[in-house]
């Protein structure tokens, strides 16, 4: 699994858990569930296909969810996240640092909860 791939399975379940719904959701299961991703300079933003995998399936009418930050490298990049749901199913994330680009590579991570 590719070190974007790890981080945003780390931030969809964290958001998901902080929302009181445990997904279940396997590392090896994750690739399947990427429709595609998408590079920007600041960020990226990963589109996922229907699956139940992915529903939200306790029916918490939210339409996203940006409480997710991270220290990726050692706090030399401070990103957040933003999950979009449509009816019911994660739909896609997007992620992005506050200043600068996105780093090429991702050694280390923490993530937390923004209050």
């Amino acid at each position: 699994m590719t070190a974007i791939a790890d981080l945003e399975l780390a931030v969809l379940s964290k958001c998901l858990s902080d929302i009181g719904v445990e997904s279940g959701l396997e590392f090896s299961e994750y690739a399947t569930l990427v429709a595609e991703r998408r590079f920007t300079r600041a960020g990226f933003f990963t589109d996922y296909k229907r699956d139940v995998r992915l529903q939200n399936k306790d029916n918490i009418k939210i339409k996203h969810w940006a409480r997710i930050g991270a220290k990726i490298n050692f706090g030399a990049f401070d990103a957040g996240f933003i999950v979009f749901l449509r009816d019911g199913y994660i739909e896609f994330l997007e992620g992005y640092v506050y200043e600068g680009t996105w780093p090429s590579n991702i050694s280390e991570y923490s993530l937390y909860i923004i209050p």
